[in-house]
């Protein structure tokens, strides 16, 4: 009767871990959907000349703004779910041989078309980016991506024979390196990592925060506090650029410092 009741408990105990971990997954994926819905947001928004830097100008450049401000995560979710998964998991060479492909393919089919079908003269500047696009950073993302995929068993091996305290200290520096640049950069000083969140200082440190966040964070939270802080955090991202417009008339400080993806705000 004990041996049967301990089984049966043991049972429900790994029932109930796997359908929390299957809810845990199913919240990764969805945050990935979002993730891509937001992105094609800060496209549309950028190349689509909504953001304009007058403040209040028109009720469509302030929704803009507005949307740019809860979209700004986005790039750093895809870091950050890399970072989760991967530290525990062997980085496939196939996988890094098939996005390089698919990059090259892209970028070649797109030059061919401009010059040879189009007749679209394309400057030789641009030639060279189109033909090394990775190398060159043409496609930004692309490139820290693959350059973090590359050095992620190494990563690993540090951040996984480390202690939680060590790993504290680690973050705490990756993150007052990128943090504190993008502060200063605001200013004019020149800065240990300048890219405002678009280079590789950057990706690796979202991806630590990842990997932390799988191996060392309770996965038992409440859901609902941290929405809530991430509508209190994008609404005082969009109210920065108002208050900085127009209180910093000789534009000095950049009204954008919040919204860049190592700043405070778009970190937490």
């Amino acid at each position: 009767m004990y041996v049967g009741e301990e089984v049966k408990q043991t049972y429900k105990e790994e029932t109930k871990t796997k359908q929390q971990k299957k809810s845990r997954e199913e919240g990764i994926e969805l945050l990935r959907i979002v993730s891509m819905f937001m992105v094609l947001l800060l496209h549309y928004m950028g190349k689509g000349g909504f953001l304009k830097e007058q403040i209040l100008e028109n009720t469509t450049t302030e929704i803009a703004w507005l949307i740019e401000a809860f979209s700004i995560i986005a790039v750093n979710c895809y870091v950050l779910i890399s970072g989760y998964f991967l530290v525990n998991s062997k980085c496939d060479r196939k996988k890094i041989i098939k996005i390089i492909t698919q990059v090259l393919f892209y970028s070649w089919i797109i030059y061919i078309i401009f010059e040879f079908i189009l007749k679209i003269e394309v400057p030789v500047k641009d030639k060279i980016r189109y033909v090394f696009p990775i190398t060159l950073k043409t496609y930004w993302f692309v490139t820290c991506y693959i350059i973090l995929y590359m050095l992620a068993p190494f990563i690993n091996r540090i951040i996984k024979n480390i202690t939680k305290k060590e790993y504290n200290i680690l973050l705490g520096i990756l993150f007052f390196i990128s943090v504190s640049s993008s502060i200063l950069s605001q200013f004019s000083y020149s800065v240990l990592d300048d890219t405002n969140g678009y280079g590789i200082i950057w990706f690796i440190t979202v991806y630590c925060i990842g990997g932390y966040i799988r191996l060392h964070v309770n996965k038992d939270y409440n859901k609902y506090k941290y929405l809530f802080a991430y509508i209190i955090i994008s609404i005082f991202m969009y109210c920065s650029r108002l208050v900085i417009r127009h209180l910093d008339k000789t534009n000095t400080i950049s009204s954008m410092m919040f919204y860049n993806y190592n700043s405070i705000t778009a970190t937490f």
